[in-house]
C-alpha cells in the first residue's frame, strides 16, 4: 500500500469530472464523488479523498511488474 498527496489548483468537481470521464476511457471503475472515493482496473484498486485543496490517493494493490513511481505517474494522470 502506498499514499500520495496532489495539491489541486483546479475546481474538485472539474478534477473529478476528468478522472471520471479518463477512468470510463480506460476501463477502470469509480465509485464515488469528488470529496471521496475508489476505484480498481486494470490490475490498480486504490482510493481517494479530498481535504481543503489537498487530494490523498492510495494506492491498495498494483501489478507486481510495475513500479510504485510508474503507478503513482499514471494515477496522477488520471487526476491532473
Amino acid at each position: 500500500m502506498k499514499n500520495f498527496s496532489i495539491k489541486l489548483t483546479r475546481d474538485p468537481q472539474e478534477v473529478f469530472e476528468k478522472f471520471k470521464a479518463t477512468a470510463a476511457k480506460n476501463g477502470v471503475a469509480l465509485k464515488g464523488d469528488p470529496m471521496l472515493g475508489k476505484f480498481s482496473g486494470k490490475g490498480i484498486v486504490g482510493s481517494y479523498e479530498l481535504s481543503g485543496d489537498i487530494l490523498t490517493i492510495t494506492i491498495e494493490e498494483k501489478p507486481f511488474l510495475f513500479g510504485w513511481s510508474m503507478i503513482e505517474a499514471k494515477v496522477r494522470d488520471f487526476f491532473v
